[in-house]
């Protein structure tokens, strides 16, 4: 794979019970596993592909990769919530005044924001991990929210709901 990467040749495999035609630009290395970014010709666009998902051998063909990889793929590793095999969607999270800096340097200068008039941000990220982008949201505890997709803030708050916890009395 590092091979065809270096040298700009198409590779093919299976994923999830389909045959692959990825133009692969980068592996990285996250939280245990490795992870795959290409441009996958069958859809058309950049998707991700954890390593120990690949069914079978990785082949190399004499195809050359055609596609340019983003800017953006040089610039470090790759967060986890866009680490994933599925079309992205765009997440619009609100996050306090008191939590804005440390989210703007966790989420990159290339989130687009929308600031607000109380130092309240709303920025609006790619996401291709779901489950990635809800364990970095909850980390910010009361300090963010999930407005977009509907979906997303519906499962947020069912999940948050479902942990029945008593408050503690500290007096």
């Amino acid at each position: 794979m590092e091979t065809a990467i270096s040298e700009k040749r198409t590779i093919g495999f299976g994923y999830r019970g389909e045959q692959r035609a990825v133009e692969p630009w980068r592996l990285d290395f996250h939280r245990g596993r490795w992870y795959l970014t290409g441009y996958d010709r069958a859809r058309e666009g950049e998707r991700n592909f954890r390593l120990d998902r690949i069914d079978g051998s990785v082949e190399t063909t004499d195809q050359p990769a055609e596609a340019t990889p983003p800017a953006t793929h040089t610039d470090g590793p790759r967060k986890a919530w866009e680490l994933g095999a599925e079309e992205p969607v765009l997440a619009r999270l609100l996050v306090d005044e008191t939590r804005v800096e440390s989210a703007a340097k966790q989420l990159g200068a290339d989130v687009e924001t929308d600031s607000r008039p109380d130092g309240s941000v709303v920025f609006t990220v790619p996401v291709a991990n779901y489950d990635a982008f809800r364990s970095f949201v909850l980390g910010f505890l009361d300090h963010a929210e999930v407005l977009e997709p509907a979906r997303w803030r519906a499962d947020v708050v069912s999940w948050l709901a479902s942990f029945d916890v008593a408050p503690v009395d500290v007096s």
